[in-house]
């Protein structure tokens, strides 16, 4: 797993958690980091590649999202149940 925290004086706090929702499974990443662009990350690397893998697994099934959170940096990822 890699996160988007960077090095800060006062500490940062990076969140994971999981839970069952109607058809599916939610997985959220959150940290305290700047964010990030996505449009700025390389091809083949890290989050592009996983949203390769999620489509060619499960199609418009699973998703993931990229949001700021009440002062996080969120990834969201929500895959059905098989």
């Amino acid at each position: 797993m890699k996160h988007g925290i960077t090095p800060q004086s006062g500490g940062g706090e990076i969140l994971v958690t999981a839970s069952a929702e109607n058809s599916g499974l939610r997985i959220e990443v959150r940290d305290t980091g700047p964010g990030f662009d996505l449009a700025a990350i390389p091809a083949g690397h890290g989050l592009d590649s996983l949203v390769e893998r999620l489509d060619a697994l499960y199609g418009a099934k699973a998703r993931l999202n990229f949001l700021r959170r009440d002062g996080y940096s969120v990834v969201e990822m929500v895959l059905p149940r098989v």
